[in-house]
């Protein structure tokens, strides 16, 4: 999910519109994964995986390399399944905003005098 999110954040400029709905897909696979959001059915997750992995693959039916068009058909498998999984997209994002701000940390071992 990492490699998907960075890819997402150089990419902008070509996807425009799904970056967003992109972006979103990648927490709400990475909430499932982790096991803290649990409503997303699994052919969902299935499609989203594998789109976000069509997405990574830089020899795909139009390879990454072509100017212009290398994105698009990455754009086009992303935006056609965002909106497969629309409902649950939305599900997750009224979740995420009802999740408030969170803070990853990290347990630190503090010496004991």
């Amino acid at each position: 999910m990492a490699a998907a999110s960075a890819a997402l954040q150089t990419r902008g400029g070509a996807l425009g519109a799904v970056r967003r709905d992109a972006q979103a897909l990648v927490r709400m696979a990475r909430e499932v994964v982790t096991g803290r959001y649990r409503a997303l059915p699994k052919r969902s997750l299935v499609a989203i995986v594998a789109a976000l992995l069509y997405f990574l693959d830089p020899l795909d039916l139009l390879p990454d390399f072509l100017p212009l068009f290398g994105f698009a058909d990455d754009a086009a498998v992303l935006f056609w399944v965002a909106n497969r999984v629309r409902k649950d997209l939305d599900t997750f994002l009224r979740w995420e905003v009802g999740q408030g701000p969170l803070i990853d940390v990290e347990p630190v071992a503090t010496p004991i005098d």
